[in-house]
């Protein structure tokens, strides 16, 4: 009797153990997927499936191959691939959309739209993500905007996310000077870079913005 509780004992915490492992996979995955800002997270995931991927496996070796064997690789492998990808994708951000438009007064932008066309709008309602005051100011949708420090375009992704995560000396709105570099977030959550290619803010007021979403 006593043995036989022992051994349901052991099977119910495999059983555990698997489900830990592949929730934490999933986890990692899906987090990897929709959200890259989250990159400590899914390597946490990354490394919890790995884990109790070992675990299953050393559990089960030299035992006939079935479906716990299975799960214990499946935990392994995409434990690693998810780790492995959120270490590497990260850091770049790949090439992301890129794009320039022009502003004046009282204009705005939906940065996350498939076409961006600039429209006149009275503020960064809705899904307009960048808008024009009266007085030529810049204004973002989604919170504030973050100074980005100078580095080279290839790391602006892994220096955007940096200063966005750590939200220091955020601005409403900034006046619009030639160079000046910016990271913001989205209506829809994405990471946004801007760099001011020129401006007027006297007498006819614009800008020209270059601008680089993931």
């Amino acid at each position: 009797m006593v043995q036989q509780q022992g051994t349901q004992a052991k099977q119910r915490a495999a059983g555990f153990m698997t489900a830990l492992g592949v929730a934490a996979d999933i986890s990692a995955v899906a987090v990897l997927v929709f959200n890259k800002d989250f990159s400590l997270f899914v390597q946490f995931a990354s490394v919890a499936g790995v884990t109790v991927g070992l675990y299953l496996l050393i559990r089960q070796w030299g035992k006939p191959v079935g479906v716990r064997v299975l799960l214990a690789i499946v935990c392994i492998t995409a434990g690693g691939v998810a780790g492995a990808l959120s270490l590497v994708g990260p850091s770049t951000g790949g090439a992301g959309a890129t794009f320039q438009f022009r502003l004046t007064p009282y204009q705005g932008i939906d940065l996350d739209a498939s076409k961006h066309d600039v429209v006149d709008t009275d503020g960064p309602n809705g899904d307009f993500d960048i808008f024009m005051t009266k007085f030529g100011y810049l204004t973002v949708n989604n919170g504030s905007f973050y100074a980005d420090t100078e580095g080279p375009d290839s790391e602006i992704y892994s220096r955007c996310t940096k200063a966005l995560t750590a939200q220091r000396e955020p601005e409403d709105q900034i006046m619009p000077q030639k160079s000046v570099r910016v990271c913001f977030k989205t209506s829809a959550g994405k990471t946004g870079w801007l760099r001011v290619n020129d401006a007027v803010i006297n007498g006819q007021i614009y800008a020209v913005l270059n601008v680089q979403v993931w």
